[in-house]
């Protein structure tokens, strides 16, 4: 986290920020399919079909077949289930209510408030509780940037470009300098590319801590705890 210039645009992460992170329902999965964490972290980490899930070129039953085919190229159990991963996902990515009225109360400060997410799109008739919490945080977003939309996904230094460009464009801001942008995340990786980008950042551990620091930043009372 740094200051060097006043804030003027704050980006929120969506799941591990607005919503509870979904490593827990991932962490159950593997444990149900005995798989070994680490490697099943190595393998989303390098695998070309997460990679196009997030960047939109395939939906979640497309992935599911993608994923284990190279699980099986690489000697690794395969025939994941994506529904049961999906649905132990959505029954960890709750709500967070603090975070989202932070949101709105920094919008009404006047500062431009956006979301910036990794994100995929479900099969046709299917849904999951990312893309309902999506479309539920638009009416409070003045913009949203989603990697499937977009074609690129976080830490990649191309979308931290795309959505300094969108919050221009958003129409309350006639020009923008990424150290006016403070950025919300919960995976290391995504904000240290962010701060190379040139982002202030806020690594998102518990809410209260990232509230606490999100304060400070922007000097806008947030949220207490009840």
């Amino acid at each position: 986290m740094r200051r060097s210039t006043p804030v003027r645009a704050v980006l929120f992460d969506i799941g591990g920020v607005i919503l509870d992170a979904p490593l827990m329902g991932i962490r159950k999965y593997m444990a149900d399919a005995g798989i070994n964490r680490k490697t099943f972290a190595r393998r989303f980490t390098t695998s070309e079909a997460w990679r196009r899930l997030n960047c939109g070129t395939v939906d979640l039953h497309e992935f599911c077949k993608e994923f284990d085919s190279e699980c099986v190229a690489a000697g690794e159990p395969g025939n994941h289930n994506v529904k049961y991963m999906v649905q132990l996902m959505n029954d960890t990515m709750v709500l967070r209510p603090r975070m989202v009225a932070a949101a709105a109360r920094l919008q009404g400060a006047g500062f431009t408030v956006g979301g910036l997410t990794n994100n995929w799109r479900v099969g046709e008739g299917d849904q999951d509780q990312m893309t309902t919490c999506v479309e539920e945080m638009r009416h409070i977003f003045d913009v949203l940037i989603e990697s499937c939309k977009e074609g690129v996904m976080k830490p990649d230094r191309q979308i931290y470009q795309i959505a300094l460009d969108t919050l221009v464009g958003a129409g309350k801001l006639s020009n923008l300098e990424p150290a006016e942008v403070l950025f919300l995340d919960d995976l290391k990786h995504n904000v240290e590319a962010a701060a190379a980008f040139g982002f202030n950042t806020i690594h998102v551990d518990t809410v209260d801590q990232a509230l606490s620091q999100l304060e400070e930043v922007v000097g806008v009372p947030m949220p207490v705890k009840k």
